[in-house]
């Protein structure tokens, strides 16, 4: 079995998870909580809850904690 690359063809190092920078990581986990605000200001407001709970043991980046930065930055407060 031939050996995955441990560089990039410049002679950078892979970094991160699964060769991709830690930062591309982070913002993938942004992005998914982002999404899920999206959802939840969609939804009527007694069904936020049941949109959050849909998604949350799904994606890794939706936690309580980065929807509510989301949704708060969507909202513009």
């Amino acid at each position: 079995m031939k050996e995955p690359a441990r560089t990039w063809p410049d002679g950078r190092p892979l970094g991160g998870e699964n060769g991709y920078p830690t930062v591309w990581a982070e913002y993938t986990l942004y992005c998914q909580a982002k999404m899920v605000a999206r959802e939840m200001l969609k939804a009527q407001r007694g069904n936020r809850e049941a949109v959050f709970a849909q998604w949350e043991g799904r994606l890794p980046g939706v936690t309580r904690e980065r929807v509510r930065e989301a949704l708060q930055e969507l909202s513009g407060a």
